[in-house]
């Protein structure tokens, strides 16, 4: 599914991941993906800034949400939640994009 993700939207993803784990939550959620982002940075935080949505402001409020999320009690590998695949196929579907970069996958985000 990520071979048209670029490197660095892939590197979102990975970052959403270990993001869950590291919490020790079953999903890895549009919360985590968010907080990818954020620490990759780039255009997508400055698009973000664009907007005057504080790249500071929104990761306190991502953490206290992902702070509410009860943790695994199988303490398995998270897998994607259904609201994170929603987004992805968002993202994958834009038709006009050879290629999901990490914009898109915050536009994806903004329309789930």
């Amino acid at each position: 599914m990520l071979e048209r993700f670029t490197e660095r939207a892939r590197r979102v993803v990975v970052l959403a991941t270990e993001e869950a784990r590291s919490r020790r939550h079953e999903a890895v959620g549009p919360e985590h993906l968010l907080m990818g982002i954020l620490q990759v940075g780039g255009s997508a935080v400055h698009a973000l800034e664009q907007l005057h949505v504080s790249p500071e402001t929104l990761r306190a409020e991502v953490e206290r949400v992902l702070s509410e999320i009860p943790e695994s009690v199988t303490g398995g590998d998270p897998s994607f939640s259904p609201e994170l695949k929603a987004v992805l196929e968002v993202a994958l579907s834009v038709k006009r994009r050879l290629t999901v970069d990490t914009n898109l996958l915050l536009l994806a985000l903004a329309e789930e």
